[in-house]
């Protein structure tokens, strides 16, 4: 099922097209992802597809066009962009800010479309679903954003869309910051999600990272959306990321990955 289509689309700064898209078609539990160096024009494109940067062209969300709608709306519907700078609040428990879109939505409701059905959003996670496919997530709940590490929170960010009703995830740049462990913690938890059904779009400037996590990767050079190959064979085939990831060593305070809870360093030799 094709969850994300998108044709013929610029996406503006100001006045200026500086990204376009011929053709981008995205189905339910694919991953894909777009690389491309500093100022390439990545976050840019992930923020024109979920509604923060004005757009021309077409964009459809489960066969609904989605291109003139709010970036509120858009997030209703199903289409959800992924970003750790958006975690500002640092004194915010982390089990409290991962209430907030289902109060947020509770409040607003289901957009409405003129005579168009909206899409159905993805599925309701709860926190156990949520900490099952984010190893680390469940031993940070109870604390604050201040006090937890890198992985955390990329962790938080993604639990963010996905308690939202993601059926598309726009992650940006996930792996920034991250050591070898967490992003293979990345690798895990992105295709634990595909495998529920969640399409998933990253943003990386690593090829190796798109290289072993996307089905497809794509380019963008030059303010164009370039496809390229497939990594089907390459890439391993997704799977659940095992606990032992996380699991704390008795009578310590380091996991068995080697990484001391809440942070992002490993350790020491």
């Amino acid at each position: 099922m094709t969850v994300l289509m998108v044709e013929d689309l610029d996406v503006f700064l100001g006045r200026s097209p500086v990204v376009h898209v011929d053709h981008l078609e995205l189905v339910a539990g694919e991953v894909i992802a777009v690389v491309g160096g500093a100022g390439a024009g990545k976050t840019t494109l992930l923020a024109g597809l979920a509604g923060l940067e004005s757009t021309q062209g077409r964009i459809d969300l489960a066969g609904i066009e989605v291109g003139q709608r709010r970036a509120h709306e858009r997030a209703r519907m199903g289409l959800a962009l992924v970003s750790t700078h958006g975690l500002q609040i640092d004194d915010l428990v982390v089990a409290e800010l991962l209430e907030l879109p289902r109060a947020v939505g509770r409040r607003r409701g289901r957009p409405h479309l003129g005579g168009n059905t909206a899409p159905q959003p993805g599925r309701s996670w709860s926190l156990y679903d949520l900490a099952d496919r984010l190893p680390g997530l469940e031993r940070v709940l109870h604390v604050t954003l201040a006090e937890v590490g890198a992985w955390e929170r990329v962790a938080i960010a993604i639990a963010l869309g996905l308690r939202s009703g993601a059926q598309v995830l726009l992650v940006d740049e996930p792996a920034a910051g991250l050591g070898d462990v967490s992003q293979e913690r990345l690798r895990a938890s992105l295709g634990a999600i595909a495998f529920t059904g969640v399409a998933v779009v990253v943003a990386t400037r690593s090829h190796s990272l798109a290289a072993s996590l996307a089905q497809r990767r794509y380019q963008l050079l030059g303010g164009q959306l370039l496809e390229g190959q497939r990594t089907d064979e390459a890439r391993p085939p997704h799977k659940h990321p095992g606990p032992a990831v996380t699991d704390v060593i008795p009578g310590t305070d380091v996991t068995a990955a080697g990484l001391v809870p809440g942070t992002d360093q490993g350790r020491s030799r």
